[in-house]
This record gives structure tokens, C-alpha cells and sequence, in this order.
């Protein structure tokens, strides 16, 4: 299911034995996914603390628990502990599952990445595909650069070109 190099193990219980938690558990999962691959959740867990609907998978040196909706997504993974010296350390997950299997993800991704995603990329934002259930997608916006006016939703909003005038809202703001 899920392996932990020697070196990733070593980061974790120095990390854990820092904070004066050891006996600890490590709980990953999926926070969100875009075209650039799957994002990550990594914390420590107390112990007792785990969901029973956790799947648990032993390191040697400690318990990972992995919810049981990224579960699937755990296969094959390999986490590993990268340390580059001045260029910066961390932990590398490498998944060799696709990050959408689903046919309408996968079309909406690629109407993200190809129609929507280079114009908003324009004006400093992005739209990250989060999930699609039941014909229902769920999306992320990114921030967008410069300033919104108005007292309304960002989605309904309109840039204007001279600071503090909205061109969608009849009162000037």
C-alpha cells in the first residue's frame, strides 16, 4: 500500500522525538488534486486519537493512518525524505496513480487546463479541479492579483481600470 523510505522514517521520528511525541502516528491523506498531481495532508496523531475507519498501515517505527477516501489513492506510494543542502529539504510523495480516472473529470480538467486556466492565468489566478460528484463539480479559484471593488461575491465582481470605481456596481465604490 503505502512505503516509507529509511530516510523519511528517520525525518519523522527526529520530528516526533523534537516535539516530545514519541509513540505517535503519522496520518496522510488527500487534501485536493489539480493537473499538476494529488496534494497532500501530513500530521502527527496522538495515540487514540485515529478515526476507527482509519486504514492503518505499520512503518516499523510507527503507525500511518490514512483516511479511508484517500486510501485508494495510497497505492504504490513511496514518501521519502529529500535533502538538497542549501536548495531546501522535505518530504516527496511520489504517487504513480492517475489523478482522475473518472471520464468527466477528466474532460473538465482538460477544459480547466486548455480554456480556463491561460486566461485567469492572465489576471494571477487559477481554478483547481477539487472533485466531481454526482455531476456536481467542485472547484478551487486561486487568488487573483490587483484589487476587487464591491461588496459583492468575487465571482460577480468586475475589474475596473481606475482604483476604487467597480464597473459592474452602479454606486461607484
Amino acid at each position: 500500500m503505502l512505503i516509507i523510505t529509511d530516510s523519511a522514517k528517520q525525518q519523522i521520528v527526529s520530528i516526533m522525538e523534537s516535539q516530545g511525541r514519541q509513540g505517535d502516528g503519522l496520518r496522510v491523506g488527500i487534501v485536493g488534486r489539480s493537473s499538476a498531481g494529488f496534494r497532500y495532508t501530513m500530521n502527527l496523531v496522538e495515540e487514540g486519537q485515529e478515526s476507527p475507519d482509519d486504514i492503518l498501515v505499520d512503518s516499523g517505527a510507527f503507525k500511518v493512518f490514512i483516511d479511508p477516501q484517500s486510501a485508494p489513492h495510497f497505492q504504490g506510494v513511496t514518501v521519502d525524505y529529500i535533502d538538497n543542502g542549501l536548495h531546501g529539504s522535505g518530504f516527496k510523495i511520489d504517487n504513480p496513480n492517475p489523478v482522475w480516472t473518472d471520464p468527466l473529470a477528466l474532460r473538465i480538467q482538460e477544459l480547466l487546463d486548455e480554456r480556463i486556466n491561460p486566461g485567469v492565468a492572465a489576471h494571477g489566478g487559477h481554478v483547481e479541479l477539487l472533485d466531481v460528484k454526482d455531476s456536481t463539480v467542485f472547484v478551487r479559484l486561486g487568488r487573483l492579483s490587483g484589487l476587487w471593488h464591491g461588496g459583492r461575491h468575487p465571482a460577480s465582481w468586475h475589474r475596473s481600470p481606475y482604483p476604487g470605481r467597480n464597473s459592474g456596481d452602479s454606486a461607484g465604490r
